[in-house]
């Protein structure tokens, strides 16, 4: 959350100016007009919606950034109207201050390239071991393993998350999230593995974030289709079953 605002501090510092400014005229019953308190509200709503999950990955921020921004131009307008002499340089601040975090992220985005794609090695074994038609099953929180494998999902479920009622990580790791499971959802799971028995079974749940509470194991539905299977490999942690033949 402090990372967001420390990149966007001018966005944060013009719109707030704007907002408070916006709020002694409303207090003051100063005219002002609608657009500026219908953008505080907007503001406001937007900014107050990132708490209610208590989590703060960036993307959740995207939603307050049109407000901000709105409110931050309409400040810095007026600060380049009160100085005329020196807009030039101010603009030019701007674009400089805007850059510097761009400019990091992409920085950081590749510094930390090499972690990100670690988990390759699983998507590159089944696209090598399997055909274009097979289809897999990926037990955990790994959609990309779809994706970077190129192979069609045997389920609906690209997550686990509805089937182990685990829909984001928190803080306290005894709480039980057996409450949040999907009604149906084992059921649906079991129709669609007898529809498309998959070729592969790749149990992620030992290398997933906090899916090591929910091991296939723990799943009879899982652990009656696997009795089909035979483990053939194990790659970065995570287990690789085939299906065994007729």
């Amino acid at each position: 959350h402090f990372t967001f605002i420390l990149a966007g501090a001018l966005l944060w510092y013009f719109g707030l100016k704007h907002l408070l400014f916006t709020l002694k005229n409303v207090w003051r019953k100063t005219p002002e007009t609608k657009a500026s308190v219908l953008i505080g509200f907007w503001f406001a709503a937007a900014y107050m919606m990132l708490f209610t999950g208590w989590r703060f990955p960036g993307h959740y921020h995207l939603t307050v950034l049109p407000p901000l921004a709105v409110l931050a131009g309409t400040a810095f307008a007026g600060f380049l109207d009160r100085l005329p002499d020196r807009a030039l340089g101010m603009k030019r601040f701007l674009v400089g201050a805007a850059a510097v975090p761009a400019v990091g992220f992409l920085v950081m985005a590749f510094i930390i390239r090499p972690d990100t794609l670690a988990f390759r090695p699983i998507p590159d074994y089944i696209a090598a071991n399997t055909s274009v038609e097979d289809r897999i099953f990926v037990w955990g929180s790994a959609p990309h393993v779809y994706s970077f494998s190129n192979r069609r999902m045997a389920a609906r479920f690209v997550s686990g998350s509805h089937l182990v009622g685990m829909y984001a990580s928190r803080p306290h790791k005894d709480i039980d999230s057996s409450k949040w499971i999907v009604p149906g959802s084992w059921a649906a799971l079991d129709a669609d593995f007898n529809l498309h028995p998959p070729e592969l079974i790749i149990d992620m749940s030992p290398i997933s974030s906090n899916w090591d509470r929910h091991p296939i194991s723990r799943s009879p539905v899982l652990q009656r289709h696997l009795g089909m299977y035979h483990l053939e490999d194990t790659v970065l942690g995570a287990r690789i079953y085939r299906r065994n033949k007729s």
